[in-house]
């Protein structure tokens, strides 16, 4: 950031890139190439006014998430999950308020090592005059912006995340370990009753079938 301050510039991540590769690794193979080819890369004061530009904004909410088009509801709902608790969504910011250097820093425990994250504010949008193509906030805060952007840059690129498990998320936002049950556990009830009394995090999924 110092050196960004003393040359007067934005910071660029070189190593996620607003660019292609870290939308698709592989446009040549990717289904979703033909309709992501569209979106830009555009810094978040380009679809915020300086007024609106916050991290946070009148407090962490549950409420403050929208999926876009990402298949990433298991991340969305770790999000949710840990947003009933704000200090555990703010804990993670490095950064927690705008700065004119584009540039913030979130924590992320990964196989058990906390690491930190540094990101630019160019988010995949819609279009030249639109606003981010993925998940987003109700308000007009970079927060969810911010962490799925993080967890994106950890795995390569936005498609890379696109489906996955909600459990791994919570470890890497927590640094916790994380249990799995199967619906068809015949003691998933007094499990998740005790779960509760003990303050544990808890989400469910859903997949395509009857149990659904």
């Amino acid at each position: 950031m110092k050196r960004c301050k003393a040359r007067k510039e934005k910071f660029v991540d070189e190593s996620f890139p607003p660019c292609r590769t870290s939308l698709i690794s592989d446009w040549t193979t990717s289904p979703k190439a033909a309709v992501w080819d569209r979106f830009e890369w555009r810094r978040a004061s380009e679809f915020l006014t300086p007024r609106d530009l916050a991290v946070f904004k009148q407090g962490i909410s549950p409420s403050d998430i929208r999926q876009g088009a990402l298949g990433n509801c298991y991340f969305l709902s770790a999000l949710t999950c840990l947003a009933e608790v704000p200090e555990r969504i703010e804990r993670l910011f490095i950064s927690k308020q705008p700065n004119p250097e584009g540039l913030y820093g979130i924590e992320v425990c990964k196989n058990g090592e906390w690491l930190q994250i540094l990101l630019d504010d160019y988010f995949p949008c819609g279009g030249p005059e639109l606003g981010p193509a993925f998940s987003r906030s109700n308000g007009n805060e970079l927060w969810v912006l911010l962490l799925e952007k993080a967890w994106a840059k950890i795995h390569g690129s936005y498609e890379n995340i696109d489906g996955g498990l909600t459990k791994d998320v919570l470890q890497d936002l927590t640094g916790a370990p994380c249990e799995v049950f199967s619906h068809d556990d015949e003691d998933l009830w007094n499990k998740i009753v005790s779960s509760n009394e003990q303050n544990f995090l808890l989400t469910a999924s859903a997949g395509n079938t009857r149990a659904s």
